[in-house]
């Protein structure tokens, strides 16, 4: 399985890839026209973690969830809730927790602006719960306030004795369901960890869950909630020895309506949901391969995608417009870029390389972090096309 870092079907497909030196031997590719660009420092004598996250509002306003990073023995991290207008200007900021900076990480960390205009922050990191083996889901005001915290326990499946508090919780996607509340969805476990999900209260409360029950590596792709209070989930499931990729549906109390299996025999990938329905998936194989399917399942279209070697594929986004996929290079400073495509795989633009944080789809733009200044500042980049 590769490492992971630390994330135009009806429009156009936007792609977060590596910046590699052999692309420079092929044809030039057009540059996105950037709309608006501002940026964000870090709190004072600090750095800005690289796990840092996106949510915009239905206007494209926004907020971001980063961590202002102190050295060992310096001051403290600060985790942050930065609040931007349309332009990505500042127009909020608050510190919503304080850790040591040795013992904190907001990698697998999730945000989502709920349709009240609240956020929601689910982290696996203990230290927002209190407890060893323990995530936690915050509940936050438009400006950063926490308005409820609310530890998450291991799974319910999980034998007792198998609740060692060295396990832990992996965060890979976050959905608010049309009943008003929300799924949080990854994996649990130490070392070899099964997927797992949960649907909670924005309080927390646990309403249903699930996990695969044998670990074997596996986690929850992709999330997608449907109007009867349910979603659709792409994951793997176990079977001999080998895993195939699956699509799931359950209903709104958590039953398990469906499963189609997409393909057989994938071991590793990356996957979103677009609004229409549609999947698009990312197969780790040699080279890449990337694939849409229909609501159903059903595959529209398939193509490759040669990756450089020792460059892969970390995240997947999308919206009705567009999917974002980042791949990152081994280097140490992680550096990315993004491509855009059209309905049928072509390039319509590329961005210089830069070290992209987080990207999301918001009708024809693609908002983006970007860190910059050695760690110093966070820039929200808008981009559209040429």
């Amino acid at each position: 399985m590769h490492p992971s870092p630390r994330r135009l079907l009806l429009a156009a497909v936007a792609l977060c890839v590596a910046a590699p030196a052999v692309q420079a031997q092929t044809a030039p590719r057009p540059e996105p026209r950037v709309a608006s660009r501002e940026s964000i420092a870090a709190a004072p004598d600090r750095k800005i973690d690289p796990h840092a996250r996106l949510a915009l509002a239905p206007d494209g306003s926004g907020h971001v969830l980063m961590a202002s990073i102190g050295t060992a023995g310096g001051p403290p991290t600060l985790v942050e809730l930065v609040s931007f207008d349309r332009a990505g200007k500042t127009t909020g900021r608050r510190t919503i927790a304080s850790f040591s900076a040795e013992h904190f990480s907001l990698a697998e960390a999730q945000l989502l602006r709920l349709p009240s205009g609240e956020l929601l922050v689910a982290t696996p990191d203990p230290n927002f719960a209190g407890r060893p083996g323990h995530g936690a889901l915050l509940r936050l005001s438009a400006d950063g306030k926490v308005l409820h915290r609310a530890p998450i326990h291991p799974p319910h499946d999980v034998p007792a004795p198998d609740r060692n508090p060295t396990f832990h919780f992996q965060f890979n996607k976050m959905v608010s369901t049309s009943d008003g509340n929300v799924v949080v969805g990854g994996n649990y476990g130490l070392g070899p960890s099964n997927w797992w999900w949960g649907k909670f209260t924005p309080n927390g409360l646990r309403l249903a869950e699930q996990t695969a029950k044998t670990f074997f590596l596996s986690t929850v792709d992709a999330l997608a909630p449907t109007p009867d209070g349910g979603f659709r989930m792409v994951s793997r499931d176990l079977r001999g020895e080998i895993s195939d990729m699956v699509l799931l549906r359950h209903s709104a109390t958590g039953a398990r309506q469906s499963r189609t299996v997409l393909l057989e025999k994938s071991e590793s990938h990356q996957a979103a949901f677009t609004s229409d329905g549609r999947i698009v998936v990312v197969k780790y194989e040699e080279p890449n391969r990337l694939l849409i399917f229909s609501p159903e399942g059903r595959l529209l279209k398939e193509m490759p995608w040669a990756s450089p070697a020792d460059w892969w594929i970390v995240q997947v986004v999308s919206d009705g417009t567009g999917v974002v996929l980042q791949e990152q290079s081994q280097r140490a400073d992680f550096p990315s870029l993004l491509i855009r495509l059209d309905r049928d795989g072509g390039v319509v633009w590329q961005t210089p390389q830069g070290l992209y944080l987080d990207a999301v789809s918001h009708g024809p733009e693609i908002v983006a972090l970007v860190l910059e200044d050695e760690g110093k500042t966070a820039t929200i980049v808008r981009l559209v096309n040429p």
